[in-house]
């Protein structure tokens, strides 16, 4: 999987899509140590 969702253009593709979840934003920053949960949603991991 190709991880570049730390970019902002994912983050500001999150908020327009109005699909905002605490799972969305797990996913976007991470836990605390800024690591990518695996059961990021694909399609905001594969871009």
């Amino acid at each position: 999987m190709t991880q570049i969702i730390r970019d902002r253009k994912i983050k500001f593709a999150l908020i327009g899509c109005g699909r905002i979840s605490a799972r969305h934003f797990e996913a976007v920053y991470g836990d605390e140590a800024g690591n990518i949960p695996p059961n990021a949603d694909a399609e905001f991991v594969d871009v």
